[in-house]
């Protein structure tokens, strides 16, 4: 069933150099943009390392933390882009606005619900990745940085 859908595509056809061009100069920006995380991530990683195990196993936990929260709001940040992109499209530009304006209170307010349970419940949520009193300490000293 699938050997023909499969044999009908040509090299040619796959690497089309306009439509690939079109791909890459869409793409640029969040391709640099990962590659600025990716080395930020490392540096930061590297770095926590070399400070040693302590200092690396507090630095991985807050980490963690941090890209817990940004997960969750990226979900904000995906869905509006399909609803600004949806809204524009179809020129009703009312419903874009309103698009905007609430995924900015959900991501804003996510944001704040995050950091309020981070400032209050920190000790518990650190208690879920390590049992290490030392590590918690010194996660907790740096803690505010997350919040």
């Amino acid at each position: 069933m699938y050997k023909k859908k499969f044999f009908c595509l040509s090299l040619p056809y796959i690497l089309e150099t306009t439509a690939l061009k079109r791909i890459f100069k869409v793409n640029t920006d969040i391709f640099i943009r990962t590659l600025c995380l990716i080395f930020t991530f490392s540096y930061f990683t590297a770095k926590s390392a070399e400070s040693g195990d302590l200092v690396l196993a507090s630095n991985t936990i807050l980490f963690q933390l941090t890209l817990l929260l940004a997960y969750g709001v990226d979900g904000f940040a995906f869905a509006a882009e399909s609803l600004v992109g949806k809204f524009v499209g179809a020129n009703k530009y009312d419903e874009l606005r309103k698009a905007i304006k609430y995924s900015f209170i959900w991501g804003m307010g996510f944001g704040v619900l995050f950091a309020i349970v981070y400032a209050i419940c920190n000790k518990p949520i650190l208690l879920i990745f390590t049992d290490n009193i030392t590590v918690i300490d010194l996660c907790r000293k740096y803690v505010i940085w997350i919040v």
